[in-house]
């Protein structure tokens, strides 16, 4: 990744309350693609899911199975769903984030999020 001595990381701490918000908005959101259509009228069809989580999701951060993928689960409960799960989640920042750093400065900082969870609905219009 380019990690060098004197760059920037960024840990997160695990909240419960955002957690459990960013799954309610992943499940909105689903429910909201799922009836839509395309801004050119064109209907839409979900066909699968993929998911990527952190071990500290899950029961332990939630205290009950399955709250990561209820969005897909409660939305779209026939769909194929796959996805993995890892340690932590690390990656790229947002490089807008540091205005007054010069690009190369804003290219090496990275994130680590403990209890990270990416959702990736897949579909196409018909």
């Amino acid at each position: 990744m380019g990690i060098k001595k004197g760059n920037t990381l960024r840990f997160y701490h695990p909240n419960l309350t955002t957690a459990l918000s960013s799954v309610a908005n992943a499940a909105n959101h689903m429910r909201s693609f799922k009836k839509g259509s395309t801004t050119s009228g064109d209907k839409h069809e979900v066909f699968g899911g993929i998911i990527f989580t952190s071990f500290g999701r899950g029961e332990p951060l939630f205290g009950q199975p399955n709250v990561d993928s209820s969005p897909f689960l409660d939305n779209c409960p026939s769909m194929t769903l796959g996805g993995t799960y890892s340690g932590w989640v690390l990656g790229r920042g947002d490089l807008n984030m540091y205005a007054t750093e010069s690009r190369e400065e804003k290219a090496v900082r990275s994130f680590m999020h403990e209890c990270g969870a990416v959702c990736l609905i897949m579909s196409y219009t018909g």
